[in-house]
């Protein structure tokens, strides 16, 4: 698992779709789909229900999300501390 599969996995959640999170992050949802694919297969654990319209976290992907979250606020804000000392 790495921080940008977390992103993405985050992106996902937020936009409620695939698609949205592939719209967000400027790349393709097939890609943002074998993203997720891998996690789900590295951890062994269904992440999303998936829906002809949207995906919903399961709980275990709720879970993750908040931990993703968290990692995602702390590299921004290690980010900020960078930007500002260098």
């Amino acid at each position: 698992m790495d921080i940008k599969t977390l992103q993405y996995f985050s992106a996902i959640v937020e936009a409620g779709s695939m698609s949205g999170a592939a719209r967000r992050l400027g790349t393709s949802r097939s890609h943002i789909s074998r993203r997720l694919k891998a996690l789900e297969q590295d951890l062994q654990v269904q992440l999303l229900r998936r829906t002809t319209l949207r995906v919903e976290p399961t709980q275990i992907g709720w879970a993750l999300y908040e931990h993703a979250a968290r990692i995602s606020q702390e590299l921004s804000a290690l980010q900020s501390t960078v930007d500002n000392l260098g």
